[in-house]
């Protein structure tokens, strides 16, 4: 048998070489066009825009019905993107009932629930509790696992001009951000269901700075607070993002 030729040799030994440039030329293909779509993404972008300036102040409502009956709360207070939230809620049936959450997910903190406790804090609710006080969770997390996302037109939030986004909230997203972020507060207080949850929301957002103005979700969940299908609904109005909301 006849050795190869020089130029049979160097074909032979540009074969694996050839193979490992393709491979590592399509990954960072796949990368790029990730990227590309996730900055294309308005819920994406807007995700990004407050992950990064990370403060801001909201305020809201949230409702939770099923067939033993409707809880609604109106709700105040501050938040990080990804960290703590500190929450005034009262109901909606009467202004006496307030309490102030100290949130830090898992751990929770109940301050203040009879207007006279002060800073001292009190054992915290247990999930299914809190589940029908904060049912969608921090709506900040549908903008990292929504989709489907429809553009619209302007429309005006506390007098500033934002778009209009709406979306689409599926189990499967939902779940696999759940379990990469374990700090943030899940939908339903983590008190079960999560495997069948569905629902939409609309995004309101800046489009100057691509921050969230706005958030509007409904949740169908099918173990509300624990124990039986309901539904868990919230729209808040963000504001003063960043230091002294210097960039709105």
């Amino acid at each position: 048998m006849e050795p190869p030729t020089r130029r049979a040799r160097r074909t032979r030994h540009a074969g694996p070489a050839l193979g490992i440039a393709l491979a590592a030329t399509l990954v960072l293909g796949i990368a790029w066009t990730g990227r590309f779509l996730a900055a294309r993404d308005p819920l994406r972008r807007s995700r990004a825009a407050a992950e990064a300036t990370g403060a801001y102040a909201v305020v809201g409502t949230t409702r939770a019905s099923a067939d033993a009956g409707i809880a609604e709360y109106r709700v105040g207070g501050t938040g990080m993107v990804d960290g703590p939230l500190t929450l005034t809620i009262r109901s909606a049936a009467s202004d006496a009932a307030t309490a102030t959450y100290r949130i830090a997910w898992p751990d929770v903190r109940l301050n203040g629930s009879d207007g006279e406790a002060g800073d001292a804090p009190i054992p915290a609710p247990n999930p299914h509790a809190l589940a029908l006080v904060l049912p969608v969770g921090d709506p900040l997390a549908l903008l990292a696992t929504g989709h489907a996302a429809e553009v619209g037109g302007l429309e005006a939030v506390d007098g500033l001009p934002c778009r209009r986004v709406d979306f689409l909230v599926g189990a499967q997203r939902y779940l696999a951000w759940r379990k990469a972020h374990p700090g943030n507060l899940p939908a339903n207080a983590d008190s079960g269901g999560l495997d069948k949850l569905r629902g939409g929301g609309t995004l309101w957002v800046d489009p100057a700075t691509d921050l969230p103005c706005r958030i509007a979700a409904r949740l169908e969940l099918q173990r509300l607070g624990g124990e039986q299908p309901g539904v868990g609904e919230v729209d808040w109005v963000y504001d003063d993002w960043g230091a002294a909301g210097e960039t709105r």
